[in-house]
């Protein structure tokens, strides 16, 4: 006759439980450095018609033209 296998105790174990991990050991040191941050989109070329002195001069022109039109 063989011998019963030994088997672990099923004492206060519920099926699908898994006891928490243990805490993780805390080293100490120094901080790591923060990681840097992305750097900046490149700015787009100025546009010529975003200038002050672009706006001026069309408007200038279209107060020329509307002058002379309504003029008599």
């Amino acid at each position: 006759m063989t011998p019963p296998i030994p088997r672990p105790a099923l004492q206060n174990t519920v099926i699908g439980f898994k006891p928490d991990p243990p805490d993780a050991i805390v080293v100490e040191g120094p901080e790591p450095p923060p990681p840097e941050p992305p750097p900046p989109p490149p700015r787009p070329e100025p546009r010529l018609t975003d200038s002050p002195a672009f706006l001026l001069l069309v408007w200038t022109l279209i107060g020329l033209v509307v002058g002379i039109a309504f003029t008599p």
